[in-house]
């Protein structure tokens, strides 16, 4: 664990550009979270919207309007719903890391909870851009269905001269974590 702060410590304010980071050293995990923009009011509101709309679409089929009207406000309402949906999977996106144990959670609202071992982990990868810029940092998992990849950061929160040292701040972090899962393994076996 020391070594995982001594990292987040040499790249603190990259990684505090990237996302929200908490360490729990009593139950010797991670949890890694997007920014917190006023995350929980917005996400409070948009439950709020998304459930109005999913109401007034509901409703709509109820009334005695034609059906050329009631299909239109249904339109009108999805178009509300489904970036409200979007923006909620967003902004709930989290990664519990439990070193101890040596696991990978990726949860969310409106979305699958997906629990994977050190033993499912196929390495990491960086997406690029065109011009070779890191986009996002993901990790890749092993499935039943063949390889899964999940976003771990975007790398282009920011400003263009803070990409390189976001990537650099995940890639330190990602390893260390991966080297003390490895080095927990090996002192259990």
């Amino acid at each position: 664990m020391e070594e995982i702060i001594k990292t987040m410590d040499e790249h603190k304010t990259a990684l505090a550009r990237i996302m929200d980071i908490r360490l729990n050293q009593e139950t010797f995990s991670i949890v890694m979270e997007p920014k917190p923009l006023l995350r929980k009011p917005i996400i409070v509101i948009l439950w709020l919207l998304l459930g109005t709309a999913l109401l007034l679409s509901i409703g709509a089929s109820f009334t005695k309007f034609k059906g050329s009207e009631i299909l239109t406000f249904d339109l009108e309402m999805l178009l509300i719903e489904i970036p409200s949906a979007i923006f909620i999977r967003r902004l709930t996106y989290k990664k519990t890391i439990n070193l101890a144990e040596a696991k990978f959670e990726f949860t969310g609202q409106l979305r699958k909870k997906w629990v994977f071992t050190l033993a499912d982990y196929e390495g990491a990868e960086t997406v690029r851009t065109i011009k070779d810029f890191p986009e996002e940092f993901r990790a890749n998992f092993r499935t039943e269905k063949g390889t899964k990849s999940f976003k771990l950061a975007d790398l282009n929160m920011g400003y263009a001269r803070d990409i390189e040292p976001n990537h650099e701040a995940v890639c330190a972090l990602w390893d260390a974590i991966i080297r003390q899962m490895q080095t927990i393994q090996q002192q259990e076996a």
